[in-house]
C-alpha cells in the first residue's frame, strides 16, 4: 500500500506535485536532476532554491538549511538527492534526520531521491524510517543499477494515504508486462546486487585516487557509480576542449555546466571497467599535460 510503480521514476516525479496544495512552494536543494525543476514548473510551483558548495564537497549544513527553509512559510515540500546527482555523496543519516524531523512539525513533504541508493550502503536508505513518517517520500529506479533504462520501471515509497492520492492520478497500464518480468527479475538477484556493489566500490576508490593524482583536478568524494570533479583553475575554454578532445577518442564525459550551481569546468564520469578507466585516465593525463 506504500508503493506506487511508474513508468520510470521521471514518470514519478511529474506527478509528486499533485501532493502539494495550492500555492504551496518547493525548496530544491541543487545540484540535482532536472526534471524535478521542469515537473513543479510545469505545474505552476513556485520554486526556492538552495545551492550546496564545493567547499563542502556539496554536503548540506544542516543548521544554515533548516534557518533558510524556516524563512519560507508557503513551503509545500523540499526534494533533496540521497546521493546527490551529480556529486554522488550521500547526506549523513544525523542530517537527514534532523531534517525529516522538521518536514513532519512543519507538515512538508520530505522527497528523497533515492534513484541511485543500490550503489550505496544500503542501511543508509531513509527507508527505515518509512513507518513512522506521515510525510517521507522515496523516489527509486530500476534504469540505474540494473540498467533498465530503456524499459522504464520506477516506484515511489510513501505513506498509504499519499500513494492512493497519486494512484488516482495515473494513467492506467504506464508500467508494461516486459517491465514488470524485469523488475521482478532483478529484484530477484541477490548475489548479483551484492557482487556488483562490492565490484563498483573497489573501481570507484581506484578511481577516484588516479584522479586525484592529476593535479589540474580537484575531485570530490562519491558513494555513488560516478565520480564529480573540476578543472582547479575554472577555464571552461579548456573544459569545453578537454570534453571534445575525449570525445575524439570515443570518451564522452558528462559536462555538468547545466546543472544549477555548477559550471563547465565541472565533469561527472561513470565508474566502469578497469579498462574503461585506465583508458579515461591515460586521456586525461594526455590532454591535462
Amino acid at each position: 500500500g506504500r508503493i506506487v510503480v511508474t513508468n520510470g521514476s521521471t514518470e514519478l516525479i511529474h506527478y509528486l506535485p499533485r501532493l502539494w496544495g495550492k500555492n504551496r512552494e518547493l525548496a530544491l536543494v541543487c545540484p540535482c536532476f532536472s526534471e524535478y525543476e521542469r515537473a513543479f514548473t510545469l505545474s505552476d510551483v513556485c520554486i526556492r532554491k538552495i545551492f550546496l558548495h564545493p567547499e563542502n564537497n556539496f554536503q548540506p549544513e544542516i543548521e544554515p538549511l533548516l534557518f533558510q527553509l524556516t524563512g519560507w512559510k508557503n513551503l509545500g515540500g523540499v526534494v533533496i538527492g540521497h546521493p546527490n546527482s551529480p556529486a554522488g555523496c550521500l547526506m549523513s543519516s544525523d542530517s537527514l534526520r534532523t531534517l525529516l524531523n522538521y518536514c513532519e512539525k512543519r507538515e512538508l513533504f520530505l522527497v528523497v531521491d533515492e534513484t541511485f541508493i543500490e550503489f550505496c550502503d544500503p542501511d543508509r536508505s531513509m527507508l527505515r524510517h518509512m513507518r513512522q513518517s506521515r510525510f517521507l517520500v522515496l523516489v527509486r529506479s530500476f534504469t540505474k543499477f540494473f540498467a533498465l533504462p530503456g524499459l522504464r520501471l520506477g516506484y515511489g515509497v510513501m505513506h498509504e494515504a499519499q500513494a492512493e492520492k497519486l494512484q488516482k492520478c495515473l494513467p492506467p497500464w504506464s508500467v508494461n508486462s516486459v517491465a514488470e518480468a524485469a523488475g521482478l527479475a532483478a529484484l530477484d538477484a541477490g548475489d548479483f546486487i551484492e557482487s556488483s556493489r562490492k565490484g563498483v566500490r573497489m573501481k570507484r576508490i581506484a578511481l577516484h585516487q588516479n584522479l586525484e593524482s592529476l593535479e589540474e583536478l580537484e575531485v570530490f568524494p562519491s558513494d555513488a557509480n560516478f565520480i564529480l570533479f573540476r578543472l582547479k583553475n575554472g577555464d571552461e575554454s579548456r573544459a569545453d576542449q578537454l570534453y571534445t578532445d575525449l570525445l575524439s577518442e570515443g570518451i564522452l564525459m558528462r559536462n555538468c555546466g547545466n546543472f544549477d550551481g555548477l559550471n563547465r569546468s565541472y565533469f561527472r564520469v561513470a565508474v566502469r571497467s578497469q579498462t574503461d578507466n585506465t583508458r579515461l585516465i591515460d586521456a586525461l593525463k594526455r590532454h591535462l599535460a
